[in-house]
């Protein structure tokens, strides 16, 4: 087994494409919101998985583009103080909607960043294949990663509408 996590994994690929410096953090009113996203995430993960037998890399693949996408989503939130109603549309599809504005959608389309991270997420599958442990849980990995993923984005979003550097206390 490797010893780095599978968020590891995802904040080294972020950082090493520039996209992020250092561990993004959450502002504190948002973690409320990234768990209940991620169990909602976990919550249909699982249902899937017990419906098809497992979670192909298409639907891993998915499930990164819209953690992406809700974490971009609460960066905008937060700095306009709007009213963010999580949507589970396009969980596993690769379709996957982001309700930002025009100008902040014009910018992430630039950014691969669910793509970076689902190519580091894969590469750590691969160098930790058959090292999971009898009664160890394989969604455990996978639901970490989506929560950095998640603060990734944020942090992308963030960088995108307050350029300044300056974070600005905004109510939710």
């Amino acid at each position: 087994m490797t010893t780095k996590s599978a968020p590891q994994a995802l904040l080294d690929a972020a950082d090493a494409a520039g996209r992020i410096s250092g561990r993004p953090e959450l502002a504190p009113e948002l973690v409320g919101a990234q768990r209940r996203i991620l169990l909602a995430v976990e919550a249909h993960a699982r249902r899937a998985h017990e419906t098809i037998g497992s979670l192909p890399f298409g639907r891993i693949h998915g499930l990164l583009l819209y953690a992406v996408c809700r974490g971009y989503e609460a960066a905008y939130y937060w700095h306009t103080g709007g009213d963010y109603q999580v949507s589970t549309a396009g969980m596993f599809t690769g379709e996957a909607q982001c309700d930002v504005s025009d100008e902040m959608i014009a910018h992430v389309r630039e950014i691969p960043l669910a793509d970076e991270l689902f190519e580091a997420f894969k590469k750590w599958a691969a160098g930790n294949a058959g090292t999971f442990t009898d009664g160890a849980d394989p969604f455990e990995p996978l639901m970490d990663a989506l929560g950095a993923a998640y603060r990734v984005a944020y942090a992308v979003g963030l960088r995108f509408l307050q350029p300044d550097g300056r974070w600005r206390a905004a109510p939710l």
